[in-house]
């Protein structure tokens, strides 16, 4: 029995199929829906990731005997609006993946079921290296230039202002890429607080779990799926000056940098590749 993942162009495709289906026993990943159709077998599992079956799925899963078929919704609100008023999902039993807690809330409650699948996003870290033992003044942002919803020369300009450097290193390769620049840095930065209010509901903490995986904590804007999973965890901020005063504080008081970076890392174990596998297994059983 496989795992067939059909994933994306998005970096989504790396983490939840590429990444995941290297690490299972008999898996394969397609990036387009005919090119899987053209090649599943019977009793495959099929993950759609961020993507949605084409109209020939729901016979195709009855002639070659598909065991079952899942939709990984990620964050995506046009795969979660198919899911709930497409033809094609009304004519095929389809199982329906969240990627975090608020996320499995919202969907449940959207589609009104109660057997959504809730897998959470492997943070970076397989290697679990920790960050070196240093003064500490590197803050830093990793990831999409539109997650980042301030200045960030304006944001540099304030942080050098208390001793701290700000880099910002946007639209990263690949996992070994991200890896290196949260070795290399002393405390996250994420500030992500104009989303759509759907989409926000889809999101995950990946950049927390990500930071506190190597030791790091992270400085945030409160966002709602955050707060649901990470609370506690992370220092909130909600506007530059509070990034200051956060940032400040962290710098200072070793016991404050120490509990923090703490509390990060044992949350982040959480989010180990090496947990999250065995949710796949279970869905080949």
């Amino acid at each position: 029995m496989r795992m067939v993942f059909i994933t994306n162009p998005w970096a989504s495709a790396m983490i939840r199929g590429e990444q995941i289906a290297a690490r299972l026993l008999d898996a394969v990943v397609y990036q387009y829906t005919d090119v899987a159709a053209e090649n599943v077998r019977k009793d495959d599992v099929c993950i759609f990731v961020k993507s949605f079956p084409d109209c020939e799925w729901p016979t195709l899963m009855k002639a070659i005997k598909v065991k079952k078929c899942y939709l990984d919704i990620v964050d995506s609100v046009n795969a979660l609006s198919s899911a709930r008023s497409s033809d094609v999902a009304k004519n095929m039993d389809l199982g329906v993946i969240a990627i975090g807690k608020l996320s499995h809330e919202y969907i449940s409650e959207y589609l009104g079921r109660d057997d959504i699948i809730l897998i959470p996003e492997h943070h970076c870290n397989f290697e679990s290296v920790m960050r070196d033992e240093r003064d500490v003044f590197k803050v830093g942002f990793c990831g999409y230039e539109d997650n980042f919803h301030l200045d960030p020369v304006v944001v540099g300009r304030a942080l050098t202002s208390i001793g701290a450097k700000f880099i910002y290193n946007i639209n990263p390769e690949d996992r070994n890429v991200c890896c290196r620049f949260y070795a290399s840095i002393d405390i996250s930065l994420s500030f992500r607080c104009q989303m759509d209010p759907a989409l926000a509901k889809l999101k995950n903490p990946l950049k927390l779990a990500n930071a506190g995986s190597f030791g790091i904590p992270t400085v945030a804007y409160p966002e709602r799926n955050y707060v649901a999973e990470w609370d506690g965890c992370f220092a909130k901020a909600e506007n530059l000056d509070q990034i200051v005063r956060a940032v400040k504080v962290l710098m200072e008081s070793k016991s404050a940098y120490e509990n923090l970076s703490g509390l990060a890392y044992e949350k982040s174990k959480e989010y180990h590749i090496k947990k999250i596998l065995p949710l796949y297994k279970e869905l080949l059983v």
